[in-house]
């Protein structure tokens, strides 16, 4: 049987200025908990009547800052960075070790008079592994891996919108992913 759970929230403070050498300036923080318990039995517990392990759980904790800055009314940019740290919590004896991923982002919009924006955008992204994928066999369907790093991956993205009306948004966009570290099941034979 599997039993997870994840709690988790986060709180946004933004603010916008209008300083006399940029035409707008924009600011976010964000700080963000997540909680998250697996707890997982093989069928050959059950049949031993013997108690289920302890079970797994960690923290992850998020912190960061977004900066748009509008230096035009035809040009701005926003630059982004996140860290998020994973603290084991009952590893039952793994000796996990605390993880960060560190995201950054960047992304330039040029604004058209004919209410056409062109975005491009780069940007780190990473995924901690789950603690199922960690710590379970899937009954026996899998071996598990403790020591799976977090999944990485840059993406790049190259959008136009356009205004039809003020109501109407028109948006067409391509990316580009290349991931290293993924995180994939193998089956077991």
């Amino acid at each position: 049987y599997y039993h997870d759970r994840t709690l988790g929230g986060r709180i946004i403070l933004s603010a916008r200025f209008s300083p006399s050498v940029i035409e707008k300036l924009g600011f976010k923080t964000l700080i963000s908990l997540k909680h998250e318990q697996h707890q997982s039995s093989d069928d050959d517990d059950k049949d031993n009547d013997e108690e289920p392990e302890d079970p797994l759980d960690r923290l992850i904790i998020g912190a960061g800052a977004e900066l748009d800055v509008f230096w035009h009314q035809y040009f701005s940019t926003t630059l982004a960075i996140m860290n998020e740290t994973e603290l084991p919590g009952n590893d039952r004896g793994e000796d996990i070790a605390a993880h960060n991923v560190i995201k950054p982002t960047v992304g330039l919009r040029f604004y058209t008079p004919v209410d056409l924006v062109l975005e491009l955008s780069a940007a780190r992204r990473g995924r901690f592994p789950t603690l199922g994928e960690r710590f379970s066999g899937a009954q026996g369907t899998r071996i598990s891996n403790p020591d799976l790093q977090a999944e990485q991956s840059w993406n790049f993205g190259f959008d136009l919108s356009y205004s039809v009306t003020d109501n109407i948004l028109l948006r067409a966009g391509a990316f580009e992913s290349e991931v290293s570290n993924l995180i994939v099941e193998v089956p077991i034979e």
